[in-house]
């Protein structure tokens, strides 16, 4: 029970993770979205009320400009601009005139406190009401307490005035009492010529009260900036003054974080009429009632969620912990397991790693017989491919595991024959399995290649089967033995070049269908028979099949040349015989596959007749190509290496007649020298006694000597003799005696010899050395 409440309070704290976390995400994403729209309709708010409060500022703006334009026209205060009045007469009854005009703008503006009109020229001020000298208009109108540097500093203002000025002034007068105005001043009668100044006092209540609901509304702060961020009008409970730059006022609406750690919202609008900013700050605790609504809405929305997760969780979680209760109650049954202090899921986990290390164990198993299975399996199908008919979907799921398809439209088989470049037979194995591996992995990528299915096996013989398959209904035989011998010169060029091997190929017929593939490869071996005894690269069946059955030529009486050639040891001429056969039989013929062997087989036999009457025991060799024509696999053997072997047999045999030869020569004359050492100084050893001492003719032996000998026999045999005869002269013997001795039968015979081999008579030569 306790193992069951724990696997099962893991799945419902995971379904209420799953469940409740999102909604806390989604409300609390839900509340931020919510008071960024709130915070958004603020500013949006404030920024409309904005507008239409500068719009009644800018038309009051334009109402005071215009009044400005029209007072520089009239005529009297023109005048009194420009004429000095030194008569006061003079002034006070123009002075009455302008207070006329004045309360007459003064009444069609409604908006307008009072106007004031200054003059240079004549230092005196004109109001709707009198005429004032400057020191009495600013000590009882302008302030109540009279500061002369503060006075002079007003005059010059007065008599410097710039082009439509604004200032926020606290007025502290008789005339006004204590209030809040806003002067505006004016050069007059232009900026250019400015002999004098309008002053209009305005109540600052005309401006708040244009923006009196934006402040009351959210308790914030309002502001009329001038163009230099210069302040004109401000109302509200806090100053936020220093927060007017260029940088904050770039954007129409921002929120800000004081340095106190409060946040407030600024809007402003500019004015359309001149360079004014109307900006108002609100505190973000303005927002309190939106943002405590949203805040109780968004908690209970939460709540709702999490109740509604738990108990959802919950049901989840009881449907989900039942088939896993299920899977633990079989695992204990069947498998005998023994768990009770782990976690199911421990449980559940351990069997299915241990289920997983013996799946995958038996699928890496099958996996590494998976290649020598499918090779015995292609194999089997070459020789049987008949029995494709019978396979059923058994066999078709074999296939699969195999990843072979014999639905083939059409098909053919290759057989490839490896051979060593060189003609010898001491390839190296590991070289040749590499090729071999190099040339199947590149004929599987020519089926990538070329879309075509190539399924290859290696077979006995240092051959690789390719069985070509084409899906394409459309295709016919000529095309696939284009496409296949197109293949074939690219495998080729690819393995070859990187090889010390020569392919051969032989290719069988093209079939519909799959069932003849085993006669495809019949044909196919013994297309690269003939490819191989032929030394030709790629052969195709139907090409061999075709050629005409001709017997080969080999008369007798070139047979019996040949072995006499042999055993007489005459090389040249037998070697010549042969080539002069084979060039023939293959050159001039065209032969099947077995008629060229039957041809070289019967060369093979008259080496052997040749070498038995010839006495030449050693026939290893021969009978040795004999066997290797009789393989039934001669594929790696070419007509070349034949003709080779077979003049090779040739030398041999001609240079054994001709070392026998040699060697009976040599011991005859060996004989003949120890039996001349012996008898020479008998006058009566004739050319006749030796040739029948050694059962030859004279002739012959005549032959021989000048052979062996490099001289005739008389003169051998008189050269010894005279030796002989030097040697009795030297021990002082008469020329008689010496004559006797040497074998010779008569003095004279010895003196004529003598001289003829020495140039001397026996007797000049024996005073010559005494």
């Amino acid at each position: 029970m306790v193992k069951r409440t724990r696997t099962f309070y893991k799945i419902f704290i995971s379904y209420l993770i799953i469940f409740i976390l999102p909604m806390i995400i989604l409300g609390t994403v839900n509340y931020f979205q919510t008071l960024q729209i709130v915070e958004d309709k603020i500013k949006k708010d404030n920024m409309v009320s904005l507008r239409q409060s500068s719009y009644m500022v800018d038309s009051f703006l334009e109402r005071l400009y215009r009044l400005s334009s029209e007072l520089s026209l009239n005529q009297r205060i023109f005048d009194f601009l420009y004429t000095r009045y030194t008569s006061v007469p003079h002034l006070n009854l123009l002075a009455r005139e302008i207070m006329m005009d004045l309360r007459e703008y003064t009444v069609l503006n409604d908006f307008i406190g009072d106007i004031f009109i200054y003059s240079k020229a004549n230092n005196a001020i004109i109001s709707p009401t009198g005429l004032y000298t400057p020191d009495i208009f600013y000590s009882n109108i302008y302030t109540n307490e009279f500061d002369e540097y503060e006075y002079k500093k007003w005059l010059s203002s007065l008599e410097h005035s710039n082009f439509r000025q604004f200032m926020p002034l606290t007025v502290k007068s008789k005339y006004f009492g204590n209030a809040e105005k806003i002067l505006f001043q004016d050069s007059l009668p232009n900026f250019s010529d400015n002999l004098g100044c309008i002053m209009v006092f305005i109540n600052r209540a005309e401006f708040i009260d244009a923006f009196l609901d934006t402040i009351k509304e959210y308790n914030g702060s309002f502001y009329i900036l001038d163009k230099d961020f210069n302040i004109i009008v401000f109302e509200g409970s806090t100053d936020y003054d220093y927060l007017f730059s260029s940088k904050n006022l770039g954007l129409p609406a921002i929120t800000m974080k004081l340095a106190s750690g409060k946040r407030v919202i600024m809007t402003h609008v500019s004015s359309t009429y001149n360079n004014w900013k109307f900006v108002s700050v609100i505190p973000y605790e303005a927002y309190s009632k939106e943002i405590d609504r949203l805040k109780i809405s968004t908690a209970v929305i939460i709540t709702a969620c999490v109740f509604m997760g738990f108990w959802i969780s919950l049901a989840i979680a009881n449907k989900s912990y039942k088939p896993i209760n299920n899977i633990i109650s079989f695992i204990k049954s069947s498998y005998g397991y023994q768990a009770d202090n782990r976690d199911d899921f421990e449980v559940i986990s351990n069997i299915l790693e241990s289920s997983y290390r013996e799946l995958t164990l038996n699928r890496e198993l099958l996996k590494s017989h998976i290649p020598m299975i499918k090779q015995n399996y292609l194999v089997k199908i070459l020789k049987e491919s008949h029995k494709i008919r019978e396979m059923d979907s058994g066999s078709n799921s074999f296939n699969r595991l195999l990843n072979i398809n014999f639905d083939f439209v059409m098909s053919a088989v290759m057989v490839f024959g490896i051979k060593k470049a060189e003609e010898n037979d001491n390839a190296d194995h590991a070289e040749k399995e590499l090729f071999k591996l190099a040339l199947r992995t590149t004929i599987e990528e020519m089926s990538d290649k070329h879309n075509e299915v190539l399924y290859t096996t290696e077979l006995e013989d240092d051959k690789i089967a390719c069985i070509y398959g084409a899906y394409n209904s459309n295709i016919d035989n000529s095309e696939i033995e284009t496409n296949v011998l197109e293949l074939i010169t690219e495998i080729k060029k690819q393995v070859q070049n990187r090889f010390d091997f020569v392919l051969h190929v032989g290719i069988g017929n093209v079939y519909s269908g799959s069932t003849k593939l085993s006669q495809s490869y019949e044909e196919a071996e013994q297309a690269l028979s003939y490819a191989l005894l032929m030394n030709q690269s790629v052969v195709f069946y139907k090409s061999i099949s075709k050629k005409d059955d001709n017997l080969f030529t080999f008369p007798i009486q070139k047979e019996l040349q040949l072995i006499n050639y042999i055993k007489n040891g005459e090389q040249e001429k037998a070697l010549g015989l042969v080539q002069n056969l084979y060039d023939e039989n293959f050159s001039n013929k065209q032969l099947t596959y077995d008629m060229m062997k039957f041809f070289i087989y019967n060369l093979y036999c008259s080496l052997i007749k040749a070498m038995g009457e010839a006495r030449i025991e050693d026939t290893k060799l021969l009978f040795d190509s004999l066997r290797e024509l009789n393989n039934q696999n001669i594929n790696s053997k070419g007509l070349s290496f034949f003709l080779l072997d077979i003049k090779k047999l040739v030398i041999y045999a001609c240079k054994a007649v001709n070392y026998r030869k040699k060697n009976t020569s040599l011991e005859l004359k060996n004989k003949i020298i120890e039996y001349i050492e012996k008898n020479f100084l008998d006058n009566q050893l004739s050319l006749e006694k030796i040739a029948e001492e050694f059962n030859v003719t004279p002739q012959y032996l005549s032959r021989f000597f000048k052979e062996h000998f490099n001289v005739n026999y008389v003169d051998y045999i008189n050269y010894k003799r005279i030796e002989k005869a030097k040697e009795y002269l030297l021990k002082d013997e008469k020329v008689k005696e010496a004559a006797l001795k040497s074998g010779f039968g008569s003095v004279g015979t010895f003196i004529n010899v003598f001289k003829k081999y020495t140039g001397f008579t026996p007797g000049e030569y024996k005073k010559m050395n005494e």
